[in-house]
Formats: C-alpha cells, sequence, structure tokens
C-alpha cells in the first residue's frame, strides 16, 4: 500500500482525511533526478536534534522576507528590490533531523514551521543566543523529542536530495 500522495494537498489540517508515511517509505520513493516531481509525504515524527551552532537563520527584508546585506549601522541592502531599509527582520532556516520508528532524515525547516515547533521568532531566538547561550541550547533542546505530523517535500536538485519540512501540526 502507498502511503503517500504526490501533490501538495492540506491534508494535515485537523479534520481533514490523513494519509501517512513513515521515513523509510519516503526515502526509497524519493525523487532520484532534478526533472522528477517532488514527493509529498505526511508523517508523524520527532524533532531529534537541532545543531546550536549551526545559522539558524537570515536577515530578511521586512516587506519580502528576501535576504539582506547589511551595509552599516541601520542600513540593510535587498537586492531584490534595490532598496535600503532601516531595519531588517529574522527568519527560520534551520537544519534537523528527524525521527520515527523507521529511520531517520535531515530536513530543512523555514521559517513558518520553526516558529511552531521552537515556539519563538527568530529574533527573539537571536536575543537569547547572544544574551545567554546556555539558555538557546536548552531551547532548542526543549524543542527536541516532540511528536509533531509533518507535510515534508523531497525534491532532487543537482547532485543532492533536499527534504523541506513544508507543515507542522502538533
Amino acid at each position: 500500500i502507498q502511503h503517500y500522495d504526490n501533490d501538495d494537498n492540506d491534508c494535515c489540517r485537523p479534520g481533514a482525511k490523513k494519509r501517512y508515511s513513515d521515513i523509510a517509505s519516503m526515502q526509497e520513493q524519493a525523487p532520484a533526478t532534478p526533472d522528477t516531481p517532488p514527493l509529498y509525504a505526511t508523517v508523524n515524527a520527532m524533532l531529534a536534534s537541532v545543531n546550536p551552532d549551526q545559522s539558524l537563520y537570515y536577515l530578511a527584508c521586512p516587506e519580502n522576507n528576501r535576504k539582506v546585506t547589511e551595509q552599516g549601522p541601520g542600513e540593510f541592502f535587498c537586492e531584490y528590490d534595490g532598496k535600503t531599509y532601516p531595519h531588517a527582520v529574522r527568519r527560520y532556516i534551520a537544519t534537523a533531523r528527524i525521527v520515527d520508528s523507521s529511520g531517520i532524515l535531515l530536513t530543512q525547516i523555514f521559517n513558518d514551521q520553526a516558529e511552531i515547533i521552537f515556539g519563538k521568532q527568530a529574533d527573539r531566538m537571536h536575543e537569547i543566543r547572544e544574551s545567554d547561550p546556555g539558555v538557546y541550547k536548552a531551547a532548542l533542546a526543549k524543542s527536541t523529542w516532540n511528536e509533531w505530523t509533518m507535510r515534508v517535500k523531497c525534491q532532487a536538485q543537482y547532485v543532492n536530495l533536499y527534504i523541506f519540512v513544508m507543515r507542522v501540526y502538533p
């Protein structure tokens, strides 16, 4: 029986019909080449680890969420729109390992899902990281070993297979 589907419908929302996969099945069926359509699956998994030393977030334009470059104090340049802004916002782009009974998977978790998992906005997490590294590491550790229903996208790009967490539900 195939437990996954290949479209990004919102099967994780409360009350929706749920079809689940496991990590091992997903890895077996993952697309091998960039011209193969991505595979979407819903898994019940736990966040096993988040490396506290990684760059957990990036500076983004407050209007379009694109990456900005700090030009000086209070000057952030957005290449996308060519404008300079007086401030930037931090947005998550975290690498994490998720596990279920069948295996382990390295994933990318973006801002909206990371805020749910970590329980904090990226700007607040940055303040904690800068003020007290021990509290920061404890905040990341607190987010591990909780079970989540995750909508995951497997996509082959160039020579690597990328796994993205698209949605998260407790």
